[in-house]
């Protein structure tokens, strides 16, 4: 599974992430696997995503 590089942008890694042979194949639905990006890019950085910023928003 991808994990976000040292000098990856929040975008760059989400888009990467989708892309990913091993995340398309673990989570064909785009709605689970941006979820799963997310949740990654959060638990690899620790920082919260601006996705997750638009959700508390709401």
């Amino acid at each position: 599974m991808p994990k976000p590089y040292s000098n990856e942008s929040e975008n760059e890694f989400v888009a990467r992430c989708m892309g990913d042979s091993e995340a398309r194949q673990d989570f064909p639905n785009a709605q689970q696997r941006i979820a799963f990006c997310y949740s990654v890019w959060e638990s690899e950085t620790k920082q919260p995503s601006r996705e997750e910023g638009r959700n508390a928003e709401s």
